[in-house]
């Protein structure tokens, strides 16, 4: 059998194709690369695996951007409202300083977990589930 010639293989400068002659005639040409009968299956399940793992991704930090601007508006408010207050808690939380930071860390690890990991690590199993 002879392979085709692709407008590639040419080595003269300045020959002018374009990029679209080279994709039509490399679509037109025979498929060298035999593909397993599931490839498109395989496929599908990888772009929806992508899909699925962006989407939680972004719904993920909107989430956290919307628990942060919560928080950060909340302490902004009761910052300037009563500075005497603040100074009262911020005495109150100092020395449990450690223990906060380690409950935010793991609720967020908790968090980032359901929102993003599970649905990832879900998508890629479901078996006979329809691309469409």
């Amino acid at each position: 059998m002879k392979e085709p010639k692709y407008l590639w293989d040419n080595t003269e400068e300045g020959s002018g194709n374009s990029i679209n002659e080279l994709l039509d005639q490399v679509l037109k040409s025979d498929c060298l690369i035999p593909l397993s009968d599931d490839f498109a299956d395989r496929m599908a399940a990888k772009v929806v695996k992508r899909h699925v793992l962006k989407q939680s991704l972004s719904e993920f930090l909107v989430y956290v951007g919307v628990i942060l601007l919560a928080v950060l508006i909340f302490c902004a408010v009761f910052y300037f409202t009563s500075p005497e207050a603040w100074s009262r808690w911020e005495n109150v939380l100092q020395p449990k300083w450690n223990l906060i930071v380690g409950l935010a860390v793991t609720g967020g690890f908790v968090f980032f977990a359901d929102r993003v990991i599970l649905p990832w690590a879900i998508s890629g199993r479901e078996k006979g589930s329809s691309f469409s």
